[in-house]
């Protein structure tokens, strides 16, 4: 082989993209010559290699010479070479309908000139027809799945994302704590029998089971479950799963804390309860006030229903 030639299907494209041919590379020592493309640019003879006749119709628009001819000149078995554009990246573009390449290439007549026996100019050529290129086999199936998981301590009014404990609400006894969980497909494929779970709550109430199935969530689709659960004292911490059969899973937290305020007081008379006290002698009431509870305590108030003044002496003003 001694030379190949192109006749590209789209004309337009030759100028506009600034084509050119580079990085040619062959199994022969013999040194390689880089032709530019350009519309119909190479007719009859290029280099010592004959592009005309043999059936072979002319004029080309690209044409590489791989060696430079001859009886003993090397003969190239294997070549390769690289289509550059100088003004646009021909290989980002992911949409098949616009596919550079595709344009380029479909449509394209091409000729290889191969080395002559003796040497002559009556080498043998091949020539042939690129037919349509079909599209790329479509990108992986890329499925997945997002929850989140949401908690309200006004009836569903207000949701909270309340991932950390940091982040946990202060809910007191007697508030139904709501939870909320929202499913969304973020992947680019249909997911099927999603399946919803709570590692603390049995999230199907009176029915059986204890998670939720769903049949199919369609790309882009969401699917939101509430569910009610009963109050506990101190930081409460669960987590939503979403699960699916393409393999996907997602986890979310939800947080809140269960605030359980107490306060307890304690009167002694003379530092001391169930004395006897003689006339006369001076009475001091002392009041010991604790946070019982496992919340802080704000505007505390002490009063005596005697009427006594009660005085602030000392004590830990922020528990």
């Amino acid at each position: 082989m001694i030379g190949v030639a192109f006749d590209i299907g789209n004309d337009s494209l030759i100028s506009s993209l600034g084509l050119d041919i580079s990085n040619i590379t062959t199994d022969s020592a013999t040194p390689t010559i880089d032709y530019t493309i350009g519309q119909n640019v190479v007719t009859g003879n290029f280099g010592v290699i004959n592009i005309s006749g043999g059936g072979v119709d002319t004029p080309y628009d690209a044409a590489v010479q791989f060696n430079l001819g001859g009886s003993g000149d090397g003969i190239v078995q294997e070549a390769s070479f690289l289509i550059t554009s100088s003004t646009t990246s021909l290989d980002t573009n992911t949409d098949p309908t616009q596919d550079l390449v595709r344009q380029i290439l479909n449509g394209t007549d091409w000729y290889i000139r191969l080395q002559s026996t003796d040497g002559g100019s009556e080498s043998a050529k091949t020539g042939g027809f690129i037919l349509d290129i079909g599209d790329p086999p479509p990108n992986p199936d890329s499925p997945a799945i997002d929850i989140e998981k949401e908690v309200s301590f006004d009836g569903g009014q207000t949701w909270y994302d309340a991932d950390t404990a940091a982040e946990a609400l202060d809910i007191v006894e007697g508030t139904n704590v709501q939870f909320r969980i929202i499913a969304r497909n973020t992947g680019d494929v249909e997911l099927t029998n999603v399946v919803l779970d709570d590692n603390l709550y049995d999230l199907n109430g009176a029915d059986p089971g204890t998670t939720v199935t769903i049949a199919s969530l369609g790309v882009g689709d969401s699917y939101t479950h509430i569910y009610t659960t009963t109050w506990e004292a101190g930081l409460q911490t669960n987590t939503a799963t979403a699960t699916s059969d393409q393999g996907v899973t997602d986890t979310d937290d939800g947080n809140y804390f269960g605030a359980d305020p107490s306060i307890s007081i304690d009167k002694v008379t003379n530092g001391a309860d169930g004395q006897e006290i003689l006339e006369g002698t001076p009475i001091t009431w002392t009041y010991s006030v604790s946070n019982a509870g496992n919340i802080g305590l704000s505007n505390v108030n002490v009063s005596d229903d005697q009427g006594v003044v009660v005085n602030y002496v000392s004590g830990d003003t922020d528990t």
